[in-house]
């Protein structure tokens, strides 16, 4: 039986110039009645698929769509690891498309074919910045660089940028290069969250506002789900389809090769000179030596943390490190990851700031941690 919302699901006719009303409307796969995100929205947890054709014609569109974007950016929700095995909030239903039945930590999944086509896409120059509603670090371990990406709500990967509760802050640089974003994204590309009312999705709803006005230049939203959103009725184009399904197709047709997961285990490198200073922040005039060696000592720079004695206590199963966190509060020490792709980049310079930077030798020393001029002042 179909619901009332599905009569109306599909296209909004004022964008008939990229999104054509007389496509078909999606089919039905899975009726779930119950509502996707309780307290959040009202969508209900149904699931719906494009016919073949109607979808080829869609891929197409958005291939357009991508090739004449100048500010394309992707905002990404928990649909798109799925597929790598991490459960998403939206999905009910044990025989529904989206649900994961996998048992996978979290920290050992491997990136989808999405999130290695988003790499595909921002290494041909398509993408500009990624907007990550996700933890699990997997743009970075498909090869996406941490400095084009904005964990907005926490990073498992990133020991400065904790998980931010739904009723949190968000971290203030970040949200700030959201809103710079938000003003000049002419295309957002929307995948795998349910659009249910997150401060963060305001990068989807101006743009897609500014396109239903005709802003000049300004191309809109496209948003692939399988669920319906609380935004389908500004988006310039709508796909009802998996994540992985689409963006393999969509490669295809722009000429593009799914990209290969990098190997961090197989980069033994644990010892990383970086032009940052003793606060983390990048300086070219400065040089300083990380060790990330099994018992190395490190100071956290920033978020929550900041200033908290971190130890490096082993390496993954996937090549990155892992620290014990001991917090200045009543709190007890915990284990966190840090993504070996951090100093990777820190190397290059590529990154604003960076998470973690040497401590001093002992907790009395008022020595900064050791860094040299690059050149005489």
């Amino acid at each position: 039986m179909r619901t009332r919302q599905q009569q109306k699901v599909g296209f909004d006719d004022k964008s008939s110039l990229r999104s054509n009303p007389d496509w078909e409307k999606p089919k039905l796969v899975t009726e779930c009645d119950r509502v996707a995100r309780p307290g959040y929205s009202f969508q209900k947890a149904h699931e719906f698929v494009d016919e073949a054709d109607v979808l080829a014609a869609k891929i197409n569109v958005l291939a357009n769509m991508i090739k004449a974007s100048k500010n394309m950016i992707v905002y990404s929700g928990a649909g798109i690891s799925t597929s790598s095995g991490i459960r998403d909030y939206a999905t009910h239903d044990q025989n529904a498309i989206g649900f994961q039945k996998k048992k996978v930590s979290g920290f050992d999944c491997l990136p989808s074919i999405g999130h290695r086509a988003i790499v595909a896409l921002y290494r041909a120059g398509y993408v500009k910045e990624w907007i990550q509603q996700n933890h699990d670090g997997l743009p970075q371990k498909a090869g996406y660089p941490q400095s084009h990406l904005n964990e907005i709500h926490g990073a498992w990967f990133d020991p400065s940028n904790p998980v931010v509760q739904f009723d949190e802050d968000l971290r203030s640089d970040l949200f700030a290069r959201l809103l710079e974003w938000e003003k000049k994204t002419d295309l957002c590309l929307t995948v795998g969250t349910s659009l249910s009312g997150m401060n963060a999705d305001r990068v989807v709803k101006t743009v897609g506002r500014k396109a239903a006005r005709h802003t000049r230049g300004i191309l809109g939203c496209a948003i692939i789900n399988l669920q319906e959103t609380g935004l389908d009725d500004i988006c310039t184009l709508r796909i009802f389809e998996t994540i992985d399904t689409v963006m393999e197709k969509l490669l295809a047709c722009l000429g593009l090769d799914l990209v290969e997961i990098p190997d961090f285990l197989s980069d033994s490198q644990e010892t990383f000179v970086v032009p940052y200073d003793e606060d983390g922040m990048l300086d070219h005039s400065c040089s300083m030596e990380i060790s990330m060696k099994v018992g190395s000592n490190l100071k956290i720079t920033s978020g929550t943390y900041k200033g908290c004695a971190a130890t490096v206590v082993s390496v993954t199963k996937q090549g990155h490190f892992r620290l014990r966190v001991n917090p200045e509060t009543s709190e007890r020490p915990f284990l966190t990851p840090v993504g070996k792709w951090w100093f990777q980049e820190a190397e290059r310079g590529e990154l604003p700031s960076i998470p973690v930077v040497p401590a001093p030798a002992t907790t009395s020393e008022v020595n900064a941690p050791k860094t040299k001029k690059r050149r005489n002042q």
